[in-house]
């Protein structure tokens, strides 16, 4: 199955990369983009906010962090407006369009992309599926869980005759582009077809936006599969899949996902 992202840097480099507004106009530092690093975002701005206000009780706009939860694309489009600081992107951004906007990136935290199911009776990780399994899901040639192809692979578990019903993102999204690159490489067809891209016309299933709105369908969804990102040492509520050629992952570290890896830059 899919794999993931990755890339981390301590929090004096992300929080030194921030201060970009002058203080004297007393307004926030202004982000927008991945959802997925939003939690973390919203920490190291708690932590920042109150050590400018050393113990104290007054505070400024200026120590504050105003971070919109838009998608990697959307905040990549968005750093074009003046008022906007910075952007966080699970996609890297090409040298020759960082020089021409006279930006800079690096990776700021480390995550996985993973794939969840809701199915009654499956203990949470039971469940094996390949990469060119994924891709004939979600290409919508595979539409029971118990096609064949998913029961020659899972002998031990009894799985329903039920339909898969697939939920991915519709809003231009990091999660998607690592996904997708990943099904890619897994499968020529879907290579041909749809490729790699923060915003794709997926062939079958629904379409969420953001990644609450996608854990919550899933959650909702009898037979739902779905993404799911998580951080190390918390992992998606929903069942986990093992990765392709059967290689399971260690929730804890995120170690032993495989293809795809991609960092969440911070832009400014």
């Amino acid at each position: 199955m899919t794999t993931a992202a990755a890339g981390f840097s301590g929090l004096a480099a992300v929080v030194g990369s921030l201060f970009i507004a002058p203080a004297a106009m007393a307004e926030p530092i202004r982000g927008a983009g991945s959802t997925f690093a939003a939690p973390i975002i919203a920490k190291w701005a708690e932590i920042y906010e109150k050590a400018r206000m050393d113990d104290g009780d007054f505070s400024s706009p200026d120590w504050t962090v105003d971070y919109e939860l838009v998608g990697s694309l959307a905040g990549l489009m968005r750093l074009d407006q003046p008022e906007l600081d910075f952007a966080a992107t699970d996609v890297p951004v090409s040298h020759d369009e960082l020089l021409k906007h006279g930006r800079q990136q690096f990776p700021i935290v480390l995550g996985s992309v993973a794939i969840a199911v809701n199915l009654d009776g499956i203990d949470k990780g039971r469940i094996n599926l390949t990469g060119p399994l994924l891709a004939n899901i979600y290409l919508g040639k595979i539409q029971s869980w118990a096609d064949p192809a998913i029961k020659a692979i899972n002998p031990e578990i009894s799985l329903p005759d039920q339909k898969i019903s697939p939920v991915s993102r519709k809003d231009g999204s990091g999660t998607t582009f690592m996904f997708t690159e990943f099904l890619s490489s897994a499968s020529p067809e879907w290579k041909a077809a749809h490729g790699a891209d923060t915003l794709i016309a997926w062939p079958v299933g629904t379409s969420v936006e953001g990644t609450g709105d996608l854990i919550r369908a899933v959650q909702a969804t009898k037979g739902g599969d779905r993404l799911c990102r998580f951080w190390p040492g918390r992992a998606c509520k929903p069942a986990l899949c093992r990765c392709s050629e059967q290689i399971r992952p260690v929730r804890k570290t995120g170690t032993g996902w495989r293809a795809g890896c991609r960092q969440h830059r911070l832009m400014g």
